[in-house]
């Protein structure tokens, strides 16, 4: 399963955005919508990335008394969190995903969505459930805290193209 979130403006923050991109040349809007998801985008990223757990298991050691080390395998989340820009309808509408890479970060969604812990093999083929991971929503905290906040954002990098 994994989470899927909107953010959509009110009236009023679409309104105040409208009023913005107005003041712009046409053939700018698109930059101005652009940069205002791509500027959402990169704050969720820094928020998230400052809550995510670092990498190292300084807290778990083997009975031997020595620390368990990081795999080679997935990168740190924070280092997988990116944002892209998705035009439809020939760039009227404009839709910014932000999560975590494939495949870099595909461990995010067990991360964020929790999961069931399995031995003796995988779920459907036999192996036995012992336990389950609550999701810890790290981007979804970031995210609902923000949303009050992104539309100012937009607006504030269309603010930057409007010639003075």
């Amino acid at each position: 399963m994994q989470s899927q979130m909107a953010i959509e403006f009110d009236k009023t923050a679409f309104n105040r955005i409208d009023d913005v991109l107005a003041k712009i040349e046409t053939n700018v809007r698109g930059t101005a919508m652009n940069s205002g998801l791509r500027a959402i985008g990169s704050q969720v990223k820094q928020q998230t990335a400052a809550i995510l757990p670092k990498p190292g298991y300084e807290r778990f050691t083997r009975t031997s008394g020595e620390p368990y080390q990081d795999k080679d395998g997935p990168k740190p989340l924070a280092q997988t969190i990116k944002t892209k820009i998705v035009n439809y309808a020939g760039g009227l509408i404009k839709v910014a995903i932000i999560g975590y890479e494939w495949p870099a970060g595909a461990h995010g969604g067990i991360v964020e969505n929790g999961h069931d812990m399995v031995v003796g093999g995988k779920k459907k083929s036999g192996g036995q459930v012992v336990g389950h991971v609550e999701p810890a929503e790290y981007m979804v905290t970031v995210v609902e805290k923000g949303r009050s906040t992104f539309d100012s954002i937009v607006i504030n990098e269309a603010r930057k193209l409007i010639k003075v």
